[in-house]
């Protein structure tokens, strides 16, 4: 796809086309034989428009999660793209220094609280892993993913509220009727 000895080759000479790398894992499914598995990354080339009009959207697509798979793509179009491939991976090691992702809670934050900066070497190689490309993702679509994990979680705890399991704090006869319920004729 590209001359083979320059990577921005690929850019110039396929204006249409993306690179599409993916991590796809089984979700908190452990089974024997996959317990210790990282996620497999997989690349492919995927068309897209040259002027970048539908790149959010593909990305999007290409990072939809189902009840059996979590997946987490980097979709890169442009060298723009690299540029917020460099940021996801700075990410990640900035949470990483700094205590991890456990690390985030707003219980853990705090005024004056200090934070570790990571360096980088001009020769430092990276590693891509699905979380590198999660922050990736989220670069790109963190309120339309924060609105599907707050709608996940809330569709939980009306399915636990409607279950008259908690009838002791409200009956689900008090709760308001759901849209799928609306929906029915």
């Amino acid at each position: 796809y590209g001359d083979g000895a320059n990577w921005a080759s690929f850019f110039t000479r396929n204006p249409g086309k993306c690179v599409a790398i993916t991590f796809r894992s089984h979700r908190q499914e452990y089974a024997s034989g996959n317990v210790l598995e990282d996620p497999e990354p997989r690349t492919r080339v995927v068309d897209c428009k040259a002027d970048r009009s539908d790149w959010s959207t593909i990305l999007y697509e290409l990072n939809r999660n189902t009840t059996q798979e979590i997946v987490n793509t980097i979709l890169l179009h442009d060298e723009s793209d690299l540029q917020t491939l460099s940021n996801a991976i700075a990410l990640k090691r900035l949470i990483r220094i700094n205590g991890g992702t456990q690390a985030l809670n707003l219980d853990q934050m705090g005024a004056g609280r200090v934070l570790g900066l990571p360096e980088f070497g001009k020769n430092q190689d990276h590693l891509l892993q699905s979380d590198v490309a999660r922050y990736f993702y989220l670069s790109q679509h963190f309120y339309k993913a924060f609105e599907e994990d707050f709608e996940d979680e809330m569709s939980v705890i009306d399915k636990l509220l409607r279950s008259g399991k908690y009838n002791d704090l409200i009956s689900a006869d008090e709760l308001p009727p759901t849209s799928k319920s609306l929906a029915k004729p």
